[in-house]
């Protein structure tokens, strides 16, 4: 399949006004955050009079942010972009547009990170997320949007590091078939299993969804010691038997 990409390194022809800016902006590492882990999901992206914020966003949330794309549709970059953490506060004009707050996020990252992409077009492999026999989610009836704090997937509890194929829990609301995608980058060991493949929404399911997903943290083998492992749970596994969903 074809996926429209950014590549980093590159040119890329602006077609946007590269002077629109924001009044004011600042840029830190999301306190408590632990470098080079995905045990947090970003939240805000919303601008509410004249104050736009950002926070526990990795590089690729912020240039997937920008450019309005979808994580998997974002190649290249150094080591640490979907790894460490910012947090942005910036102040706009009021009466700025969706598409002009994009645009002065795509200058600020230029500004201050030095991003420079390259608009392309390249084959990659993905996983589907198809349907199946029969869909075990539950349509949600949640108002809440992308970006506030009962929107997504939370872990429940928060990821601690138990022994053998213990299951993690993660607790999702009104989230939409086009962004489990995204959800499952962020879930802890469920990105390792996939192995960095992209993955796609081919399920033609609309709307919201509440739902709860457990696997296994560690799908290895016991170590020699220990008591034997309760039975391993896959996130391929989880979403078939526990969703109605497979992953091809």
């Amino acid at each position: 399949m074809l996926i429209a990409g950014l590549a980093f390194g590159q040119s890329f022809v602006r077609t946007t006004d590269s002077t629109l800016r924001f009044e004011a902006a600042d840029i830190q590492p999301t306190p408590d955050a632990v470098p080079g882990t995905n045990t947090q999901n970003m939240r805000g992206g919303l601008y509410r009079r004249g104050r736009y914020e950002v926070h526990s966003a990795t590089m690729l949330d912020l240039v997937r942010t920008a450019y309005n794309l979808d994580a998997d549709k974002v190649t290249g970059g150094p080591a640490w972009m979907d790894k460490d953490r910012f947090d942005i506060i910036a102040k706009a004009p009021g009466d700025s547009t969706p598409e002009e707050m994009r645009t002065m996020l795509r200058n600020l990252l230029a500004e201050r990170f030095r991003l420079v992409v390259h608009k392309d077009t390249k084959p990659l492999a993905a996983y589907a997320i198809r349907q199946g026999k029969k869909v075990l989610m539950k349509q949600s009836a949640g108002s809440d949007t992308p970006g506030s704090d009962m929107h997504g997937c939370k872990p429940i509890p928060p990821p601690g590091s138990p022994q053998g194929g213990a299951l993690m829990t993660y607790r999702c609301h009104n989230v939409s078939l086009a962004e489990l995608p995204d959800q499952l980058r962020n879930m802890v060991l469920a990105t390792k299993a996939l192995s960095g493949t992209p993955v796609v929404d081919r399920t033609e399911l609309k709307g919201g969804w509440d739902f709860d997903i457990r696997y296994s943290q560690n799908t290895g083998a016991p170590q020699a010691g220990t008591d034997a492992s309760p039975e391993v749970v896959t996130i391929f596994a989880a979403l078939e038997k526990q969703l109605g969903l497979k992953l091809d």
